[in-house]
C-alpha cells in the first residue's frame, strides 16, 4: 500500500494499493513516478502490507534517488500473525500478550528497512489503535514496541 503525505494528511494515492517488493516494480514504479509528477513536495509514504522474505531494494533505491522518505509498518496488517485488537487480560507475559511471529515478523521487516537511509519511522500497531473500541488492545501494542525495541538496541540499530 503506497499512502501519501501531504500537508501533513496521509492521503491514499488514488485509492490503489501496491505491493511494493521487487518482483512488484512494473506495477509501483509507475505509480510512484506519477504521484511524483502530481503531488508537489511529494517527501514521505507509509508503507504496510510487507513480507519479510521479499526483497524491497528495488523500491529502498528509487525512494532513496528521489527524496522519499519511508515510514514502514512492521506489524502485519492481514493474515494469522495480527496484534490482538480485543486486548489481552494477562499482560504479565509476552507468551500471552501477543504472538511469537508478530515479533519475528516486526525483526524481519526491520532487518530489511534498518540500513535505508530513507527510513524515517518504523509503526506499531497503527491499525489497533484506528477506532476506540480497540483502544483497549494499546498495552499489547506497547509491550510490542518494548520487544521491537529491544531487539533494535540489541543490533545496534540506534
Amino acid at each position: 500500500m503506497i499512502c501519501v503525505l501531504r500537508h501533513g494528511k496521509l492521503i491514499n494515492y488514488l485509492g490503489y494499493d501496491y505491493a511494493v517488493d521487487d518482483n512488484s516494480e512494473s506495477y509501483w514504479r509507475p505509480a510512484l513516478t506519477k504521484a511524483l509528477s502530481d503531488v508537489p513536495n511529494l517527501n514521505a509514504l507509509r508503507i504496510y502490507v510487507l513480507d519479510g522474505s521479499k526483497s524491497y531494494n528495488k523500491f529502498i533505491q528509487f525512494t532513496q534517488q528521489h527524496g522519499i522518505y519511508n515510514l514502514i509498518a512492521v506489524t502485519p496488517s492481514a493474515g494469522s500473525c495480527l496484534l490482538n485488537r480485543a486486548g489481552d487480560p494477562d499482560l504479565k507475559t509476552i507468551a500471552t500478550c501477543y504472538p511469537s511471529c508478530l515479533l519475528s515478523f516486526g525483526q524481519n521487516i526491520i532487518n530489511i528497512f534498518s540500513n535505508a537511509t530513507n527510513t524515517l519511522a518504523f509503526m506499531i500497531g497503527n491499525e489497533v489503535m484506528d477506532s476506540y473500541q480497540h483502544w483497549k488492545a494499546a498495552p499489547v501494542s506497547h509491550r510490542t514496541t518494548l520487544s521491537v525495541k529491544m531487539i533494535q538496541r540489541y543490533a545496534n540499530l540506534y
